[in-house]
């Protein structure tokens, strides 16, 4: 069992992504995605880290550095809820729990290797304690 945001929950979700890969697009290719998840308040301190998107997959890089192309900010509970599936992140940004800020709109592009990357997140949501 890993605790939730620890150094050893971060080990393993970096081990989780990078078996993400989405096949190059037929448009002729995305520009990479940079995802911050900026999360305050844990058990630790803050945290923060960032996805990187790109046509070879997905690596997770801690600490953060250098320019986010969306940053998601939230507390630690807010984080726990949304990481179990207990809430949905609209409400979290209607509630103003969940800030969401740059590009935003490049998501989009990317939704298939995000849908991938919360699918390769299953096994490691079962041996973590929240």
């Amino acid at each position: 069992m890993v605790r939730f945001l620890s150094e050893a929950w971060l080990d393993e979700m970096a081990a989780a992504v990078r078996a993400v890969s989405e096949p190059t697009r037929a448009d002729g290719g995305v520009p990479p995605l940079v995802v911050r998840q900026q999360v305050t308040g844990g058990p630790d301190g803050d945290i923060a880290y960032d996805l990187c998107l790109d046509d070879d997959g997905v690596t997770l890089r801690r600490p953060a550095s250098g320019i986010a192309d969306v940053v998601f900010e939230q507390d630690h509970e807010t984080a726990r809820r949304l990481a179990q599936g207990e809430t949905h992140p609209q409400i979290e940004l209607t509630a103003g729990r969940l800030r969401i800020s740059g590009a935003a709109n490049r998501l989009t592009a990317w939704r298939p290797m995000l849908d991938e990357m919360d699918e390769a997140m299953t096994d490691l949501r079962a041996v973590t304690t929240w």
